[in-house]
């Protein structure tokens, strides 16, 4: 399935000894003179081809590697060498945001995200935005505040969800669910219902994988808990036995799973609490960076120890990027099993993997479909902080004899 696995699963543990990074990140490749880049609207604020999220990357049934550039424009690009942006081919712009400005169509701006490769389709989980302030030609955020803690004054309401979109030709184009009500995988509690100066929801999917009879993904879980600006947050699951349907999807309640209601809301003040793993309390999201909600980015098969290895990055810990595992999905032992920071070879620094810098985990030597498939040195691809390209290095995953 891949190259260059070598180690064997020890009973009764992780038989991971440490993950180590190769060294500073090698750049990948930069857009920041292509025409599509920098793009304004008519309020001034940047759209187009904007890496905004993680290197999306899979197979598609036409045996072309591809790279999705998330933004509320996406745009996509054919991958002969993974450790070679010269080799990337292809531009297209493959999807753009409906911007829909009613709260309950989920459908203004979205990013695609987490994806999953079968033959000639892909389906996705995208990250939707909504925001309860605009401006005369804004089709924008006043999205200083997005990243608050950054220097920015907070001034953000947005309302975030996860968005099913599904591609029949390989990515190059992609639809979402007609009905508004039918789009988004979990419902986040109206903005209205409690009207605070901050943001919350569902945000940043992984990638989508297969275990059993489910799909399963990820997502940031930043919730408002009412009185106050300040948020608990963490990171979720959900999962889905049909891909083909939005409707459907279920979440882990901390110790089992839960039937998403259409009727209701998740997250909030709602009856549906969705369990969030590694929570935390209090956190103000203008003055802070996330403390673990953003540890869940990359979700990976690593076959030589059979387990499921969960790449993401902390904020309340020296070192930032790291690791979580679980031999299952089904019964999630993430938290049970802790999280591990990741070494950094020489020239490398923790600020390359926390804050706008994204993460995707994925072995290029492996033949299914969504590249998940992981042996000991899987490719890890980070977005530049300034969101003009992606840069790379390799991992080197060492296990127990």
């Amino acid at each position: 399935m891949f190259g260059g696995a070598t180690g064997y699963f020890v009973a009764g543990s992780s038989g991971i000894t440490g993950i180590q990074t190769s060294g500073a990140p090698a750049s990948l490749i930069g857009i920041g003179g292509n025409a599509n880049h920098d793009t304004m609207d008519t309020s001034g604020k940047a759209v187009g081809l904007w890496p905004d999220g993680p290197c999306v990357s899979y197979k598609g049934g036409d045996g072309n590697n591809y790279a999705i550039f998330p933004h509320s424009e996406n745009f996509r690009m054919t991958v002969a060498d993974w450790e070679s942006g010269a080799s990337w081919t292809g531009l297209t712009n493959c999807y753009n945001s409906p911007r829909t400005a009613g709260e309950g169509q989920y459908a203004n701006r979205i990013w695609i995200f987490g994806t999953y490769a079968t033959g000639n389709t892909v389906y996705a989980l995208g990250h939707m935005e909504w925001y309860q302030t605009r401006t005369t030609g804004d089709t924008d955020v006043d999205w200083g505040a997005l990243d608050g803690w950054n220097g920015y004054a907070p001034a953000q309401r947005q309302v975030m969800s996860p968005t099913w979109l599904k591609s029949t030709d390989n990515g190059a184009t992609w639809a979402i669910k007609t009905t508004g009500g039918d789009r988004p995988v979990l419902k986040p509690e109206p903005w209205a219902t409690q009207s605070r100066d901050t943001y919350y929801g569902f945000r940043h999917p992984s990638n989508i994988m297969h275990e059993g009879g489910y799909y399963y993904a990820f997502l940031d879980f930043i919730s408002l808990p009412g009185s106050t600006d300040l948020l608990d947050q963490g990171f979720c699951m959900v999962r889905t036995n049909d891909l083909e349907s939005s409707t459907n999807w279920e979440y882990y309640n901390g110790s089992g799973w839960t039937a998403n209601n259409r009727a209701s809301y998740q997250g909030n003040l709602a009856a549906q609490q969705p369990h969030q793993f590694f929570g935390t309390s209090g956190w103000d999201p203008y003055t802070e960076s996330p403390p673990t909600c953003r540890m869940a980015q990359a979700l990976c098969w690593h076959v030589p120890t059979q387990q499921w290895l969960l790449f993401g990055f902390r904020s309340d810990v020296a070192g930032y990027f790291c690791f979580t595992r679980s031999a299952t999905l089904a019964d999630p032992q993430f938290e049970s099993n802790g999280s591990t920071i990741i070494s950094l070879g020489s020239g490398d620094s923790a600020n390359n993997y926390i804050g706008a810098r994204y993460i995707s985990v994925f072995d290029d030597a492996a033949t299914d479909q969504n590249l998940r498939e992981i042996g000991n040195n899987p490719i890890c691809v980070t977005t530049l902080a300034d969101r003009t390209g992606f840069e790379y290095n390799r991992l080197t995953i060492s296990v127990s004899a």
